[in-house]
């Protein structure tokens, strides 16, 4: 036995034509399709023996997202079509066959969803997709400045005590002590 508990269950698997012989164990067995499903990935093998990888779909499994008609931002229903078609790409292995496939051709699943929430009703080639992504990445941005606008208010109440106005009082001590963050401004209330 391969555990001696009925708690865990552990199989195995073996991918391929002919891996059937040899099998001496009950929780081992052979996988004889074409694909093999992974988690989310499904791999196959080209006409080459190169190792390929695609998007896998369980039989039970519901695609859903967010419908273009609820109350989220902007930014949340465009990042959704992005996440999904970046998602897509990467899990994918990009060949001479299906470059020039369009991704709702190659997952027309993922595609229906997207179109019937109204978030996408036009799909790249995945050559296309990767060189979106790719000069998207490449962009240099530049580093946003940070705002620093911390205040610090001084409330003062309306006093004959001061000998000088309070705003150059305050304006003397910012150039004395090179306070360069203190900015004045006044609000007179009564």
């Amino acid at each position: 036995a391969l555990l001696a508990t009925d708690r865990l269950q552990f199989t195995a698997e073996v991918w391929g034509k002919g891996k059937e012989d040899g099998l001496k164990h009950e929780k081992v067995k052979a996988i004889k399709k074409n694909t093999f499903p992974f988690l989310d990935i499904e791999m196959s093998w080209s006409e080459g023996n190169k190792l390929l990888f695609g998007v896998h779909l369980k039989e039970n499994q519901a695609l859903k997202c967010l419908n273009a008609d609820s109350q989220h931002t902007k930014a949340t229903f465009k990042a959704i079509p992005s996440g999904v078609l970046k998602r897509l790409l990467k899990l994918t292995t990009i060949t001479e066959q299906n470059k020039n496939q369009t991704i709702n051709d190659i997952y027309p699943a993922h595609a229906e969803v997207l179109i019937k929430v109204k978030l996408i009703s036009d799909f790249p080639t995945l050559k296309d997709l990767k060189r979106i992504l790719e000069t998207g990445k490449s962009k240099t941005k530049q580093p946003k400045e940070k705002k620093r606008s911390r205040q610090t208010y001084f409330c003062i109440g309306i006093t004959d005590i001061w000998t000088e106005k309070i705003h150059r009082i305050l304006t003397t001590i910012r150039k004395k002590f090179d306070l360069k963050w203190l900015r004045i401004s006044m609000s007179y209330r009564e």
